[in-house]
């Protein structure tokens, strides 16, 4: 402190300071520094009033003065964050760090040198920093917040998850804590504890949007659509020019049924940002729905165009490519699917891609990627292999493994498994996912051989289940699904049993239940509605037990079915199989057509509006009363 006069004037200069009166105070202390440069209390509070009136750099060089004179662990703290505010972070790092030598349990010193080296990209230095501060002040709530954000961005997330829930002991009324634990936990898998985080955020602050719009995510993940729907809604009431909040809306209402809401939401998300890709190929999948097949293209091919590295974009045009028959440049656009945000598919191999090279004398492992019913699909062009002189190492679903053996006797048969079966393995050439096949096998639908089957079943056990299902009589066979359980695209491709009523006018036909899941209620229900039973076979549970399936659906005369796995098995079999599809069917069915270029014992019946069953149902009970086995 200066002593006499001069410690009067700097006790006024305080006091001005105190009132608010910077401009009279710093009057007052340079007056004073000009007759006496080094006095640290003067430089500390000039430095002060530089920084409250956004001049950080003068506030650096009186700090410099100030440190020299008298240096100090809150006069380097204080330089440290005003070389922070003079964007000088490498110097603001060694004034933290001299500020913590000369008192290592400073904790605030720590909090800003964590701070610092955030921003100078160094998270990991940074966490440290936060992490001692938390430990020397518990209550610090900046610490553990800051902390918890820092090993969020590191992937550390259980640890975020931890360090959230400090925040919140410390103040449970802090909205935003309780929202970003509920990020940390959605981002490591519990979604149910993140929607509970971000329940407590908007009970907090009911305004509180991004908070009304991640719960809608989560919701919507949980296809509880109509919820999702709300909460989108309520987020764009407070902040209605969020075009992320609009598409998400468009989303929902789209999978929601509500495809012309949808339309409007996600044009309403392109207005405010027409650069925004994924809305445009969002506005294409509802375009899609609505059977605006040539506006769906145009939307997806803009996002492609806005985002060449967006693999939704580029996956979504692959399919509506696929769907439309072309093949060529649809397969191109499908591989992006391997770099979709939520693609977990994709495990490690040690061979290298096979990227349409001669096989001849090569050894190809075909990878298995997605369900039971694609496999069987794809499984139509492995034969392309052999015949090209390539040896086949096929992996599979274990449960696929005794009707693939049996099919495919010249083929190395494997259980699908991660880590692979095959790592390591030398005698192998190259891999390729089955899914990725068609982008080296099948350019067009012309390409697809007229093979009558590639699947055999136990012949044995077909004929003995034949046998008991006909029961002595020369009634038809024919095996009936008619739901898919699919979360997401299931409601659309899916009718109830009852629908299927008008079949059983037809006399002399049997129908079984090839159906997965629990069918008993349904069942119960038709037969008490129509009096014609639909048999089901309490032996025979194809989601445990392929191989007894593949011998079911080889019984049968004919399979009516939507768009099942049974159909897939039905077609490789060679048995005659009818597949009711809805107006967007799966990429696998294209849009057009009454037959199949997958399996040429399949015919499609297609319905003319969307959920419009009773037209399909009325022209396969037509063709049924006609229908004659080979």
């Amino acid at each position: 402190m200066p002593p006499g006069s001069l410690e009067e004037a700097f006790t006024q200069a305080a006091a001005d300071y105190q009132r608010g009166d910077l401009k009279a105070a710093e009057k007052k202390l340079l007056k004073l520094q000009k007759q006496h440069p080094d006095i640290p209390d003067v430089l500390h509070l000039l430095a002060l009033i530089a920084l409250q009136t956004e001049r950080p750099k003068k506030a650096v060089g009186f700090l410099q003065k100030a440190t020299k004179a008298a240096p100090s662990a809150d006069l380097f703290n204080l330089l440290g964050s005003a070389l922070k505010r003079d964007a000088r972070g490498g110097d603001a790092i060694k004034a933290f760090e001299n500020a913590i030598a000369l008192a290592p349990d400073l904790a605030e010193a720590h909090y800003n040198l964590g701070n610092v080296l955030s921003i100078e990209g160094r998270p990991d230095d940074a966490a440290e920093s936060y992490n001692k501060a938390r430990q020397l002040a518990p209550d610090f709530a900046d610490a553990h917040y800051k902390y918890a954000g820092v090993l969020g961005k590191l992937g550390r997330l259980e640890e975020a998850i931890d360090a959230y829930r400090d925040v919140i002991g410390l103040k449970p009324g802090d909205a935003d804590a309780h929202y970003n634990l509920a990020n940390a936990l959605r981002k490591s898998g519990h979604a149910e504890d993140a929607a509970g985080h971000y329940r407590a955020a908007i009970e907090i602050t009911p305004a509180h949007a991004e908070a009304h719009n991640n719960l809608g995510e989560v919701l919507q993940d949980a296809c509880e659509f109509d919820a999702a729907i709300d909460h989108y809604r309520e987020a764009l009431k407070h902040k209605p020019d969020l075009a992320e909040i609009h598409n998400n809306l468009g989303n929902a209402l789209e999978k929601s049924g509500d495809t012309a809401q949808a339309m409007e939401s996600l044009k309403r998300a392109i207005a405010i940002n027409p650069a925004y890709a994924d809305a445009h190929t969002n506005l294409g999948l509802a375009q899609e729905s609505a059977m605006l097949f040539e506006d769906a293209m145009r939307s997806h091919r803009k996002a492609v165009d806005i985002d060449p590295d967006n693999a939704d974009a580029h996956s979504n045009l692959g399919l509506a490519l696929l769907s439309e028959g072309k093949l060529k440049e649809g397969w191109e656009e499908f591989e992006w699917r391997w770099q979709n945000r939520d693609n977990d598919k994709m495990r490690d191999f040690t061979q290298a891609p096979w990227q349409g090279e001669p096989s001849k004398g090569k050894t190809i492992l075909v990878i298995s990627e997605q369900g039971v019913g694609d496999e069987v699909m794809f499984a139509g062009q492995v034969q392309d292999l052999l015949h090209a002189g390539a040896k086949v190492v096929l992996e599979c679903e274990a449960r696929l493994m005794p009707v693939f053996e049996r099919s495919f006797p010249d083929i190395e048969c494997i259980i699908k498994a991660d880590p692979p079966a095959t790592t390591g393995r030398t005698d192998i050439d190259f891999c390729v996912a089955g899914a990725s096949l068609g982008r080296w096998l099948r350019p067009d639908a012309d390409a697809y051989p007229d093979r009558a089957a590639y699947l055999r079943a136990d012949a044995a056990r077909r004929d003995a289940l034949r046998e008991k299902y006909k029961d002595g009589t020369k009634d038809l066979l024919v095996g009936l699904a008619w739901n898919s359980l699919n979360v997401k695209i299931g409601p659309r491709k899916s009718l109830l049993l009852s629908a299927l009523s008008p079949l059983t006018e037809i006399p002399s036909v049997r129908f079984f239940d090839l159906q997965y899941g629990d069918t008993a209620a349904e069942r119960n229900a038709f037969e008490n509605k129509t009096g014609v039973q639909v048999f089901h076979d309490p032996d025979i549970d194809q989601l445990r037990d392929l191989e007894s399936f593949a011998a079911q659906v080889a019984a049968m005369d004919l399979l009516i079915s939507v768009s099942t796995t049974a159909v897939h098995f039905a077609g490789a079999l060679g048995v005659p199989a009818w597949v009711m599809l809805n107006t967007v069917p799966l990429s696998c069915w294209l849009r057009e057509g009454d037959t199949s270029h997958l399996y040429p014992s399949v015919r499609l019946y297609r319905q003319a509006k969307p959920g419009e069953w009773a037209g399909v149902v009325e022209r396969v009970a037509k063709d049924l009363k006609d229908f004659k086995p080979a």
